[in-house]
């Protein structure tokens, strides 16, 4: 009994001292209960061992503890068990309490990094396995320059340009005014162009061109139409189409477009001949297939 009472005049000493903060393992508790060292909650009478929380103005409002003996979670009053763990083999599950793999997401998931759009991609950007949303890097280029066809000179390689009033230009690489596109991401890309010339032509070619650091080259090339000699006449054709599709891996700062050449009939179609302006038979399409 002695001892019961001096237990109490304790107590009453450190709640009066402390501003009726309790203190266990110091002797200036900052809290209503402050615990110096580990704490040991257990499992009784059939409950498992926890803490419930309460609202502002609704009580237990969340419970932080065990579900069962393996497993440790966060329970919502009105969602349940949304995020647990299973100790035994460390798997982490949201929106489940019985998670089957590292990260088991029972439910959508919303990633805010990096700030992403609508269609980008989610990109690992080194070895350790982090990632990024990568915006998607993709462009069309459709039809004739301002709607007509685009005049181009017998026998003369020349730069197509297109229609500036593009179908799409997701990353903004391509630029209308200068008909071609600025590679800004290092990658693998893929192209694909069709041309189309109304005219009388022995042969109608095109290729897709690069410039790299002031050098230039060709990616790729078509020949859409051929010189057919028949009893010593040759033979011309109208409508020629010439089309490419190639991948290429490209640097940054890379500039592609594409050119056309035509042979023509002079004699019926004179020295020059449209590209036809139609969006179903002149377009030029790119986009990212791989980050490198």
């Amino acid at each position: 009994m002695k001892k019961l009472l001096i237990i109490y005049l304790s107590l009453v000493c450190v709640l009066n001292t402390y501003a009726q903060n309790v203190g266990i393992g110091t002797n200036a508790p900052a809290y209503k209960l402050d615990v110096n060292g580990r704490a040991r909650l257990r499992f009784a009478a059939g409950q498992t061992a926890g803490l419930w929380l309460d609202g502002n103005t609704l009580p237990t409002r969340s419970f932080i503890g065990s579900f069962d003996d393996n497993i440790v979670g966060i329970y919502g009053a009105v969602s349940g068990w949304t995020f647990s763990m299973n100790v035994e083999n460390g798997n982490v599950g949201i929106g489940t309490s019985a998670p089957s793999t590292d990260l088991d997401v029972n439910g959508l998931i919303r990633l805010r990094g990096s700030t992403p759009i609508k269609g980008a991609v989610l990109t690992s950007s080194d070895a350790n396995g982090n990632a990024t949303w990568e915006r998607p890097v993709a462009f069309r280029a459709i039809g004739g320059l301002d709607g007509v066809p685009y005049v181009i000179t017998n026998g003369v390689w020349t730069k197509v340009f297109y229609n500036q009033i593009l179908a799409y230009n997701l990353g903004f690489a391509f630029q209308p005014n200068n008909s071609q596109m600025v590679v800004t991401e290092k990658g693998i890309y893929h192209f694909s162009s069709q041309l189309q010339i109304d005219e009388y032509a022995s042969t109608f070619h095109s290729r897709i061109r690069m410039n790299r650091g002031g050098s230039i080259s060709t990616i790729s090339g078509n020949l859409g139409g051929f010189i057919t000699d028949v009893g010593g006449y040759l033979l011309y054709f109208s409508a020629l189409q010439s089309k490419i599709d190639v991948d290429v891996a490209l640097e940054v700062g890379d500039i592609i477009w594409v050119e056309a050449v035509a042979y023509l009939d002079t004699s019926t179609s004179g020295n020059t001949t449209g590209i036809n302006s139609s969006s179903a038979s002149t377009f030029f399409t790119g986009h990212l297939v791989a980050r490198l």
